[in-house]
């Protein structure tokens, strides 16, 4: 298969090579039953790492214990059976590094490609498609997608497995400090820490998971005395997981009318587990599987509130921090090295070499004069978030932005809805960009078990 020639009505094209898009196409090939051609498109290399687990740095740990990590629901054991055999001893409990994630899921890659039957197919077009269009032909191809490096590549079905939106620095519409050498928009481009001195001081802003893996890699290692504040406008860190797994809460929450009542019966349910001698956790973990149900039954204007009001709150109880990765957090919190507190962004200014940043706080502003500035606030904006791909599904009425600005819109099913109103059953979207659907669309179990209901229902495969 190759560029720019036609395709059968067999092919479904995965725009995106991270995990959504190698667990697409792995389930993909993994259910078919009749012959078919998967095709990831995607630039960056290897397949499956994508900016999640492309890190090199083994103190960067995944989010969930490695029992909730496998790629495949009916296997959970898969992530720890390829481990040992790796030669890495990895217990259920453990949270293994990002890097030997994404190894893994190259692996699950490559090893769907070799037990697919022989007429299906998996290729892989080191490509970014630039626009996509649906132009119907004879032979039954019913989108093409165009590349920025010229050429295109027709298929029946379009999987849109983007990723979040690039990350937008709060200072980035200020003409003055284009350019300033201290200001670091995105943390995880090529080298983009290497040029902090041994001695520099860095403000991080945002307090979570973003800025606890950049602290990490900024103050360990080496004979380093860099002195780190950290600001966000609550000043709330994830907290940790346990290092043992705790009892699923048995319970079940109704759906509320007001974002009020939501969070009141969470934390009332949280608060009797506590009380009864268990754990809170384990009413997030239930609660977690809820979250899509419970999050469309609130009206929009709830939504917003929830989104305003309560959701720093809930990412902090549900995406925590691996036990070991808390402990060297504490660490550097202990020895001086990191300062985490509550504070808005008010102003930035350069002051020759360095920048001032003035930090507004509930007891007054705070100026801190520092080398360095990080933006760790992650994907803090919504689609088409600079993506040229998005921003031409948005102009052509291929797609639209939900209401929230969140993700895209989508229908039940996770089929692209354009502005018409109207779903496309040949355009799907797996992973972050359902997040105005589903609240919860962005760890690696909501993603697996897209990917899984996608492929059943592309290949006609039963549950």
């Amino acid at each position: 298969m190759r560029a720019g020639s036609a395709c059968p009505d067999g092919t479904i094209a995965v725009i995106g090579g991270g995990a959504s898009g190698v667990l697409v196409a792995a389930h993909l090939l993994r259910a078919a039953r009749q012959p078919l051609d998967v095709v990831i498109v995607d630039s960056r290399a290897p397949l499956g790492a994508g900016v999640a687990y492309s890190t090199g740095d083994a103190r960067h740990l995944v989010n969930s214990p490695s029992c909730e990590m496998s790629a495949f629901g009916d296997r959970p054991g898969d992530l720890i059976g390829w481990a040992c055999a790796q030669g890495c001893e990895v217990a259920r409990s453990d949270f293994v590094p990002r890097s030997l994630y994404g190894r893994y899921l190259s692996h699950v890659l490559a090893e769907a490609r070799r037990h697919t039957n022989s007429a299906s197919g998996l290729s892989w077009f080191r490509e970014d498609v630039v626009a996509l269009t649906r132009q119907s032909r004879p032979d039954g191809t019913a989108f093409v997608l165009g590349f920025a490096g010229g050429g295109h590549l027709d298929a029946g079905h379009v999987v849109i497995a983007v990723g979040p939106p690039s990350p937008r620095a709060p200072w980035s519409g200020d003409a003055e400090l284009i350019g300033h050498p201290g200001l670091i928009e995105d943390p995880w481009g090529p080298r983009s820490l290497d040029r902090i001195g041994p001695k520099a001081s860095v403000l991080l802003l945002g307090t979570g998971l973003t800025m606890v893996d950049v602290a990490l890699t900024i103050a360990g290692g080496g004979t380093n005395e860099r002195s780190l504040y950290a600001r966000s406008r609550h000043g709330l860190l994830p907290l940790a997981h346990r290092t043992t797994p705790v009892e699923a809460w048995r319970g079940r929450l109704e759906t509320a009318e007001t974002a009020r009542e939501l969070v009141r019966a969470i934390r009332v349910e949280a608060e009797k587990i506590e009380f009864a001698g268990g754990d809170w956790r384990s009413v997030v973990a239930t609660v977690r599987r809820q979250v899509p149900e419970l999050w469309s039954a609130l009206p929009v204007a709830e939504q917003r509130r929830l989104l305003r009001l309560g959701l720093r709150y809930w990412e902090v109880h549900r995406h925590r921090m691996a036990p070991p990765v808390d402990a060297a957090l504490t660490r550097l919190r202990q020895g001086g090295r990191l300062d985490v507190g509550p504070g808005r962004l008010l102003a930035l200014s350069a002051r020759g070499a360095k920048l001032r940043a003035q930090i507004g706080r509930a007891r007054g502003d705070e100026v801190l004069d520092v080398d360095v500035v990080v933006n760790c606030t992650g994907a803090t904006g919504g689609y088409p978030g600079g993506s040229r791909l998005l921003g031409q599904l948005v102009r052509t009425g291929l797609a639209t932005v939900d209401e929230l600005g969140l993700g895209l819109e989508v229908d039940e099913h996770g089929d692209l809805v354009g502005a018409d109103g109207a779903s496309d059953p040949g355009l799907h979207v797996v992973g972050w960009a359902r997040r105005g659907q589903l609240l919860e669309s962005t760890a690696i179990p909501e993603i697996r078990a897209q990917a899984e209901r996608l492929a059943r229902r592309l290949t006609g495969a039963h549950p």
